[in-house]
């Protein structure tokens, strides 16, 4: 768990305010995102789209050919080439049972990361926003061989990414300030006074604008290059970087009784992103989902 994140566990743990999924929350959490993630990796396999469990998902498809037990949602990666296919595909394919959320598609997204949902649930979460159980898409970018290049184009990720960040932080606190006023608003630490002083700034151009232009930065047209890499994964442009054949190339793997294709090169890969993995972290070191509530709808038979 990264730094932001463990900051984040350690607050909401003593926050009255919001709560983890029970057991069975969590357990139809799980049965929705399999299904979603069935029929997603089918219909990929059916275009020519090059997809594979990614994250969280690879890591419990190798170490537990399953969910990780205390995770509550699903993440796959596809190529930038992949992605612009998928998004011409999705409605004709999925109609109103899954929506799509991503920049520079239909009304886009508050988010680095596509996003996969299926509204026959609603999950407020600790923030307050609502949405449905959610599969998070990211995108394999193409990354320059050329030093030259390849420093511009990451440089250029990382700032398009810091002010798309610090401008979603100003919009969510003046969103809160409307919805809530002055009632029941806890101190704001002075780095976040800094970041929402940055982001009211930098507002000449609204969250979803900064988005759009983050997704089409981190575009690089050649699929000829040697490596390929996540610039809206967990660590960002130069965190996220592996060869082209580890990526491209997948292989098939049980997870929770169903093949899925994950990395050709997943011990590489997750090794960069989790060291050990074979260690099953300890609990004070596990990454939980807090929200404030959530309420599924019957589905029709």
């Amino acid at each position: 768990m990264n730094r932001y994140k463990e900051r984040v566990n350690r607050r909401l743990r003593d926050n009255p305010e919001v709560r983890r999924l029970t057991g069975e929350e969590l357990e139809a959490i799980h049965s929705r995102c399999l299904q979603m993630m069935k029929e997603i990796c089918e219909c990929c396999r059916e275009n020519g789209i090059t997809a594979g469990l990614a994250y969280g998902s690879a890591l419990g498809a190798v170490r537990h050919q399953g969910f990780i037990p205390w995770d509550d949602d699903m993440d796959l990666y596809i190529t930038r080439q992949g992605f612009e296919k998928l998004k011409k595909i999705f409605r004709d394919r999925f109609g109103d049972r899954y929506m799509l959320h991503a920049p520079n598609y239909l009304s886009g997204n508050k988010a680095r990361v596509g996003r996969i949902e299926d509204p026959g649930a609603r999950i407020e979460d600790y923030t307050g926003c609502v949405h449905g159980v959610q599969i998070d898409v990211f995108v394999l970018e193409n990354i320059p061989d050329n030093p030259l290049l390849y420093y511009l184009h990451g440089f250029r990720s990382l700032l398009y990414t810091a002010a798309a960040g610090l401008v979603i932080d100003y919009e969510y606190a003046r969103e809160d300030r409307k919805a809530h006023g002055g009632r029941g608003r806890k101190p704001v630490s002075a780095e976040q006074r800094l970041r929402r002083f940055i982001g009211w700034c930098l507002s000449f151009h609204s969250a979803k604008k900064w988005l759009n232009r983050l997704d089409k930065v981190n575009r690089y047209a050649s699929e000829k290059t040697r490596r390929v890499g996540i610039p809206t994964g967990r660590d960002h442009y130069f965190g996220e970087i592996w060869q082209r054949e580890d990526m491209t190339r997948t292989e098939p793997m049980l997870f929770e009784g169903h093949e899925f294709p994950v990395p050709a090169g997943y011990d590489r890969y997750l090794r960069g992103l989790y060291g050990d993995y074979t260690v099953i972290p300890p609990e004070e070191e596990r990454e939980y989902h807090y929200i404030r509530s959530i309420n599924f709808e019957e589905r029709q038979p």
